[in-house]
């Protein structure tokens, strides 16, 4: 929680024992002044993606159910959230992102490191991006 206090926003990117974690920044979102969590989780966790592709990503959401958990936590809590589903990461220095809900498809199957980084810094400077949503971000 200390870590927390003084925070307006905070950029979770999280793994180990993650439903405990998600516990953790719920309880301590009452004592803080934190309103607003961009939360980073795999793409599929909400069985959104169609084809074989969403077959695959099913099965590997229900082999590691507390991630679903856990950011369905965060996205129920009291901030304001942002679900950021993302794809395969890989290295590249690519800063423009596309941006899908729920009910669309992804563009692409991977996203940059330095394009979840843009999207990050773009939310700390307009927090109406995003704001409760689950996204798909791509390149």
């Amino acid at each position: 929680m200390k870590t927390m206090d003084g925070q307006d926003i905070m950029l979770c990117s999280l793994d180990g024992d993650i439903l405990t974690m998600a516990k953790n920044i719920v309880t301590a979102l009452k004592e803080t002044s934190v309103r607003r969590i961009v939360w980073i989780t795999g793409m599929g966790i909400h069985h959104e993606i169609t084809g074989a592709r969403g077959i695959m990503l099913s099965m590997y959401a229900k082999k590691r159910p507390e991630y679903i958990k856990a950011a369905d936590l965060i996205a129920d809590s009291n901030a304001i959230t942002t679900l950021l589903r993302c794809p395969g990461i890989v290295d590249g220095d690519n800063e423009v992102y596309n941006l899908t809900d729920e009910s669309k498809q992804p563009l692409h199957r991977d996203v940059d490191r330095s394009v979840i980084a843009q999207f990050m810094a773009d939310v700390v400077r307009d927090e109406t991006i995003g704001a409760n949503d689950s996204l798909g971000i791509t390149n």
